[in-house]
């Protein structure tokens, strides 16, 4: 089956990264694959899902009972999990990837650091977009926090989600305009590629400032939307 889901993926490789990734990384397992298409769920309970049709979507959305967070890689497969699950978050996403052969050049007058667990306070109060203490000890267990450090000052930090995607990028505000989002997403894309991983990310589509960093770095972005979609 991992053979008939990787072919199927492959068909369009960016858009469907975080799925390839999902498998080859071992977060994701297969629930069902043919050559119209893929459903995967991670131990999380994170589901991805990719079909060629709408029958399709349909066939492998019947085999999920509740959902919390899924993937979506085509806009019909939203309708069906809006109209079958009642989730209505949806986040409309540029699917991004790293696909040089080389790491990008590190900024050396930045010092980057694994985060540890006397972190886990301020990461949660200054990042804003998850406001889950024990999601934020997760990754920082997982060692998938890094900071950026003047002396003993973090002044910003980014990592990877649960679901391989890299994110959680901020800067204080009293350090912004200072290059330090480009350093750190520079760094992270240099660990995960030392670690044998291809680097992704998903960039919520009106986020400008957020798809600039992303092109001026030299991610691929996929020509279609995907969807994030969260029960509330």
């Amino acid at each position: 089956m991992r053979e008939i889901a990787t072919e199927y993926l492959m068909k369009n490789r960016i858009l469907h990264m975080d799925m390839l990734e999902g498998l080859r990384r071992g977060i994701d397992s297969i629930v069902d694959a043919s050559a119209e298409g893929v459903l995967l769920c991670s131990a999380h309970g994170v589901y991805r899902i990719s079909a060629a049709s709408e029958k399709e979507s349909a066939r492998l959305l019947e085999q999920v009972q509740d959902i919390e967070r899924i993937a979506v890689h085509q806009r019909f497969s939203v309708k069906q999990v809006q109209e079958k699950f009642g989730i209505q978050d949806i986040n409309p996403c540029a699917q991004a990837a790293y696909l040089e052969k080389t790491p990008p050049k590190l900024d050396e007058n930045i010092t980057i650091r694994i985060l540890d667990e006397q972190y886990i306070k301020f990461v949660h109060e200054n990042y804003h977009s998850v406001d889950n203490y024990d999601y934020i000890a997760q990754l920082i267990a997982a060692q998938d926090l890094i900071g950026a450090f003047d002396d003993e000052i973090i002044m910003g930090f980014i990592g990877r989600h649960d679901d391989g995607s890299m994110g959680l990028l901020e800067i204080l505000p009293q350090f912004r305009r200072r290059g330090l989002g480009n350093a750190l997403e520079k760094a992270e894309i240099a660990r995960e590629m030392a670690q044998g991983d291809i680097p992704f990310c998903q960039v919520i589509a009106d986020n400008e400032a957020s798809l600039r960093l992303q092109q001026k770095l030299g991610m691929t972005f996929a020509n279609e939307t995907m969807y994030l979609m969260f029960a509330e």
